[in-house]
């Protein structure tokens, strides 16, 4: 399916009558569509959908067609007294050309809706076939896969999702790729082949042997049909069982990095806690000295007293000491000038002027001396020992008060350093790794227990069958049975069991296709090369296959938004010849590496692909180097106000 033209007549943000051509050459098939959001990049998505199915969701809602139409065109317009819209599409599919034309008109009976589809210009088809045809080229089940909006990411996460996808991607890929035509193939046969057996049944109805056989052929196949119920039943118990054990991994990668967390929270309150009580024992330390010595807030001047007080005194005996001296010496002198005789030698003599000079001189040495009060320094120096002054006490406050100020610095660290821990919790939630570790070993025990049961049905179907198949040949064996209804009966019962083995293998055969095609899109786009490409599962989810052989599920936004990509691109190139992608605001989530990637993606897809972008996903230049040459046309979307747009074509390009 190859999308050609889009007429849009006051559709959404289009006022009027604006015509879109999607005709691009294979060597050009991207078209670029440029607009800030809410300027009518999505319009155009809205409009191709609506004019396909008559609806058009927006979050999976339906949009009323009242909504549609554009504000200006449904809102005070003297020139129409019903307003409508209409949207004709005209797409290319198996060389023939399709023109499909709906409108929704505003009338004073009501609103009326019209859909006209023409192929290769000839008479329209009955109105209520066109969904036949639409769906024939694309069903509206997966008509997601081709509108693709990269802001409403959580959608396209459920494709990719193994918590939610293995039984949407496995009917996406049957719905897509025909394979209900073949189930409805074995059931049309299966019911042939019970009209058959009827009519055997009932010709045989006196031949007890037969009549015994259909007895036990219909509680053989009521049996089967109750194995692949509960078999059924436990294959959906194994892939909830596994889809949880995924998402409860994920949580345990969570749960470890909490925990990890939760240890360093819990070791750094202990580091402060540590901190906090020796610090605590410091300042009763400090309390303690200041408490044994009262004197320490006037440590400074009592000390610099005591050091003046202990040099005085010194001071005063040496004076003592001199004076002393200096008296025996006077007195000596004295002696001798009252004696005229040596006191030393006792030998007469006559007064030396000498002798006299110097009694004058200590005389006034003598009353000139002053010195301080030894006794009262002495008493204020008792006083001072008493009081326990001394520079060791204050040197021990000083070493107290630095080692509580550093203890206080380390707390205040170990405090950021908690609230940082305290915030990167918060970011987690709470979370318990032992109760996500016990979960998943329950839910293992569940998924291994389903496995179990699986086999042990798939061995009692197979049973089953071979019983069945004995109770058919007796059957069709019997007596008075026309050879002619007995051969149509085994016909049709070999058909549809050989019709049912092609559909298991088809679909497995069509899994591949998709999941080589999907492998290759991912790893053309995705940089990381520890990657392989992608599996689809037994239970259809998708995994990540590694370099290495190992599976990996999906972990970032990044990887699933590729992965949709490469899933979707799968689809269509083993569906389809020609297929085309309307990708809105693609680049969402996706670093500059990736975008490039994508870019480099589609230009070598093989796909038509149209990309919507707003002005913060695109720089000019990039997008001509990463494209290189591809683009084959170029629309600008301008908004003229808040309820009309305009789309304009580029010429040549940028």
């Amino acid at each position: 399916m190859k999308l050609l033209n889009l007429k849009m007549n006051d559709f959404m943000a289009y006022r009027g009558e604006h015509e879109i051509s999607f005709e691009v050459s294979e060597a050009s098939p991207i078209i670029l569509f440029l607009g800030e959001n809410g300027h009518g990049k999505s319009s155009i998505q809205h409009a191709v959908r609506w004019c396909l199915y008559g609806e058009t969701e927006s979050k999976k809602i339906a949009i009323p067609p009242q909504q549609l139409i554009n504000r200006k065109a449904s809102q005070g317009n003297p020139f129409s007294a019903n307003p409508e819209m209409s949207v004709v599409l005209t797409w290319g599919a198996d060389g023939k050309k399709y023109e499909l034309s709906r409108r929704w008109t505003v009338r004073n009976s009501g609103a009326q809706g019209e859909a006209t589809l023409r192929i290769d210009g000839g008479n329209p088809v009955p109105e209520t076939a066109i969904p036949h045809f639409v769906n024939r080229y694309l069903a509206r089940s997966v008509a997601h896969f081709f509108f693709f909006d990269g802001e409403v990411q959580d959608e396209f996460d459920d494709m990719v999702s193994n918590a939610k996808s293995a039984a949407f991607i496995k009917n996406e890929i049957e719905n897509l790729l025909s394979i209900p035509v073949i189930s409805q193939g074995v059931t049309w046969l299966k019911s042939k082949e019970h009209e058959q057996y009827e009519a055997i049944a009932k010709a045989s109805k006196e031949d007890k042997k037969v009549s015994k056989a259909s007895q036990a052929l219909v509680e053989v196949e009521q049996k089967r049909s109750v194995y692949v119920s509960e078999m059924e039943q436990s294959k959906k118990k194994f892939a909830d069982a596994e889809a949880r054990i995924i998402t409860m991994e994920q949580e345990m990668r969570n749960a470890s990095e909490v925990e990890r967390l939760i240890s360093a929270r819990d070791q750094l309150r202990g580091e402060k806690n540590s901190l906090k009580n020796l610090r605590n024992l410091k300042i009763e330390e400090l309390r303690n000295v200041l408490f044994s010595n009262p004197w320490i807030p006037l440590a400074t001047k009592l000390l610099a007293l005591q050091e003046s007080t202990d040099s005085r005194i010194e001071a005063s005996r040496q004076k003592e000491v001199e004076v002393a001296k200096k008296r025996n010496e006077l007195d000596l002198l004295t002696a001798m000038q009252r004696s005229h005789r040596c006191p030393l030698c006792g030998q007469d003599k006559a007064t030396d002027e000498t002798v006299a000079l110097r009694v004058q001189e200590l005389l006034q040495d003598l009353e000139d001396q002053t010195s301080d009060d030894v006794v009262e320094l002495t008493t204020l120096q008792h006083h001072l020992q008493q009081a326990h002054v001394n520079s060791a006490a204050l040197t021990e406050v000083r070493n107290l008060k630095k080692e509580i100020d550093s203890f206080g610095s380390q707390i205040a660290l170990t405090d950021q350093a908690l609230e940082a821990k305290i915030r990167d919790l918060d970011l987690y939630g709470i979370q318990n790794a032992q109760e996500i570790v016990m979960s998943i070993r329950a839910l293992d025990e569940d998924k291994n227990s389903a496995e179990n049961e699986i086999k042990d049905y798939e061995k009692k179907i197979a049973e089953c069958d071979r019983e069945i198949a004995v109770h058919k040949s007796v059957v069709s064996r019997g007596q008075g049975v026309d050879p002619a209804l007995r051969k149509k009966y085994q016909s049709y019962g070999y058909l549809s069991e050989l019709l049912g083995q092609v559909k298991v293998a088809y679909a497995q055969q069509i899994k591949n296709k998709v999941q080589n095609y999907a492998s290759q899109t991912f790893m053309s786009i995705i940089s990381d090369p520890k990657f392989a490409g992608l599996r689809i599962n037994e239970n259809y989810g998708v995994d990540l296959l590694m370099q290495d052989g190992h599976i990996d599920n999906l972990k970032s936004t990044g990887q699933g938004k590729v992965s949709t990509i490469a899933l979707v691109s799968g689809l269509i190139k083993t569906a389809m010849t020609e297929g085309f992608i309307l990708m809105d605001t693609p680049f969402v989530s996706l670093d500059v590496g990736h975008r490039e990637a994508v870019c480099r993606w589609a230009a070598s897809s093989g796909l038509y692909i149209s990309f919507f972008m707003h002005s913060g996903e695109y720089n000019e230049e990039q997008i001509l180097q990463y494209l290189g040459g591809k683009i084959g046309r170029v629309y600008r979307i301008q908004r003229i106000d808040s309820n009309e747009s305009t789309v304009v074509a580029e010429q040549g390009g940028f």
